[in-house]
């Protein structure tokens, strides 16, 4: 299977890649990301056929469909053993020899137009096992951001160009912020980091109401996102983990035609099916969804209670979103 460079980024993602057809997202994976992924995925085996949806953890995270490594495809061996021996020694004289991948569900895959955003949850933005420069370093970002005020942080956003814009923006000059790519507007990290408790609520409302989607459809983004967010939040307090610099990721359609084409019904939460006749999995089109992401330093730990940092985030989001 060959990959490509991730399209629609909104944040970090280094080293990101995605699948041509663009269905999966591949990813370099750590010990502790690849232990959260398979520990979720023990605990959907044991759960009963008539849960809620939004009820449990793994209805928000993306469908983890493995890991991979690089190498050589046992065709080209079997095809030509000469040039899959130097391609195979070339991958292994590589550093990252070693280095697994994560595959996931690639959740811009099935949107046309998107408007994508990242936003990093917590206040605390290091584990136990950062150096003491590091620790010292995030402290600094938490204390001087909305990570530490709000218990959130605007990572990075990519919107379509409108030629809207805010004119009481209280942030970074937007000009000088975005980034011009094709028909969207790229706002990094440190855009994220200038915004202050009042502006961040004017950078949420570029996201969902700078484009130009009918009001009526910008309400079924806003309010099937609030109500997300309130399942989310519920869902959360059921679970004793720690989500250390892990995101919400929050796509809408921006391309009128698949709204007129799903009649603007929207889906509140993708459940996967089975399809009888295929034996795969199909997943239903939304025009807009909300996702966590990012478990590079994510673990459960039982005994400990919520993770109120993570829930103090989500609520103050809510919070901000409800007013737009």
């Amino acid at each position: 299977m060959s990959f490509i460079p991730l399209e629609h980024k909104a944040a970090g993602h280094e080293g990101a890649m995605q699948s041509v057809d663009g269905s999966l997202f591949i990813k370099p994976v750590s010990k502790q990301e690849l232990e959260f992924y398979t520990t979720m995925q023990a605990q959907m085996q044991n759960v009963d056929d008539e849960i809620e949806l939004g009820s449990k953890l793994f209805h928000w995270v993306p469908i983890f469909y493995g890991t991979m490594s690089p190498g050589v495809s046992e065709e080209l061996r079997e095809k030509n053993p000469e040039v899959s021996k130097e391609l195979q020694d070339s991958l292994d004289s590589q550093p990252d020899s070693g280095q697994q991948y994560l595959v996931l569900e690639n959740l811009v895959y099935g949107f046309k137009n998107p408007s994508v955003i990242d936003i990093k949850l917590g206040n605390v933005l290091y584990d136990e096992n950062a150096t003491e420069d590091k620790v010292e370093r995030m402290k600094k970002v938490s204390s001087s951001t909305t990570s530490g005020s709000l218990h959130y942080r605007i990572c990075g956003m990519r919107i379509v160009d409108s030629g809207k814009s805010l004119t009481n923006f209280e942030g970074p000059d937007m000009k000088k912020a975005a980034r011009k790519d094709h028909n969207h507007l790229v706002f990094d990290k440190n855009f994220g980091k200038g915004l202050t408790p009042n502006s961040v609520k004017d950078a949420l409302l570029l996201f969902f109401r700078g484009n130009n989607l009918s009001p009526k459809r910008q309400e079924i983004v806003l309010e099937n996102t609030i109500r997300r967010l309130q399942l989310l939040y519920n869902c959360l307090l059921d679970y004793e983990i720690r989500m250390v610099s892990a995101s919400l990721l929050m796509i809408y359609e921006n391309d009128e035609g698949r709204w007129e084409e799903l009649d603007n019904q929207d889906i509140l939460i993708n459940e996967i099916e089975i399809d009888e006749d295929s034996s795969e999995e199909y997943l239903p089109r939304a025009l807009s969804l909300l996702r966590l992401i990012d478990f590079a330093h994510t673990k459960y730990t039982p005994g400990k209670g919520n993770d109120e940092s993570i829930l103090t985030g989500v609520k103050n989001l809510l919070g901000v979103i409800q007013t737009l």
